[in-house]
């Protein structure tokens, strides 16, 4: 005899994974087991996932429009992959020298400012 097959409110897992959730909170929420979801809802949970994205994308893209710095630097390194570079440059007369140190190390100083 063949296992009851199981209803699922599509309308209700389209709206949780229009709002973000994973599919184990989904199938939770929905008291059916994961993989059941997946074979029977994976379409629908891709497509409401990638209305997310876009949703996200133009709200992040109207806060830019509006001049919001930290969102255009945001979108910058995320969407462009831009990134922030920083050129160290010296004397080429004296060696460049970098110390790491241990966290929670820390150097005395001597009162002529050398360092032990």
């Amino acid at each position: 005899m063949a296992a009851k097959k199981v209803k699922i409110d599509e309308k209700k897992v389209a709206r949780l994974a229009l709002d973000g959730c994973q599919m184990r909170t989904i199938a939770r929420i929905m008291d059916i087991d994961q993989e059941t979801l997946n074979r029977r809802c994976k379409t629908l949970i891709k497509k409401k996932r990638a209305e997310r994205k876009h949703k996200l994308l133009k709200a992040q893209n109207r806060l830019v429009e509006k001049g919001d710095k930290a969102m255009l630097i945001w979108l910058g390194k995320s969407v462009l992959n831009q990134t922030e570079r920083k050129v160290i440059s010296g004397d080429s007369a004296r060696p460049f020298i970098i110390e790491l140190h241990e966290f929670g190390e820390k150097k005395e100083e001597k009162a002529d400012g050398d360092k032990d």
